[in-house]
């Protein structure tokens, strides 16, 4: 199975490349965790208490862990391969508040979002001074 798409010329070439590379990502981290996810399922529905003393079953049980925790550290790995945005956020956030970016370098580039965030405006309820013995007050109208 292929993943084709006609592009018109009103299109960009670079959306069609982004998710490209988003159906990698998902595709890949959606294969990765079937494939090590899977061992434990089997482990679980298998589980009994003749079969803990066996030592191939005891092997599975060690095979399946490490397989499930080897899913979330190469998780990481794939989201830093294909994703520039995880990429540049993760070294910001990873820059030491410190060290400031010399002139010279180039910083790295912040994405904005193509849909404005709506903007609130707050108004102030216009005030009036009172005056009362011994002490002046505000009081919102």
């Amino acid at each position: 199975m292929t993943l084709s798409r006609t592009i018109s010329n009103d299109e960009d070439p670079r959306t069609f490349a982004e998710e490209r590379r988003l159906i990698l990502l998902l595709g890949s981290t959606s294969i990765l965790f079937l494939v090590c996810v899977t061992p434990m399922v089997i482990l679980n529905v298998t589980v009994s208490e003749s079969n803990l003393n066996h030592y191939p079953y005891q092997v599975f049980r060690a095979l399946a862990n490490l397989l499930e925790v080897i899913n979330y550290s190469i998780t990481f790995y794939i989201y830093c391969l294909f994703s520039e945005d995880f990429r540049n956020t993760l070294i910001r956030t990873l820059q030491w508040p410190w060290v400031k970016s010399k002139q010279g370098s180039r910083s790295l580039p912040m994405k904005r979002s193509p849909i404005p965030r709506p903007t609130t405006t707050t108004t102030t309820p216009p005030t009036t001074t009172v005056a009362t013995p011994g002490h002046l007050a505000r009081v919102s109208v």
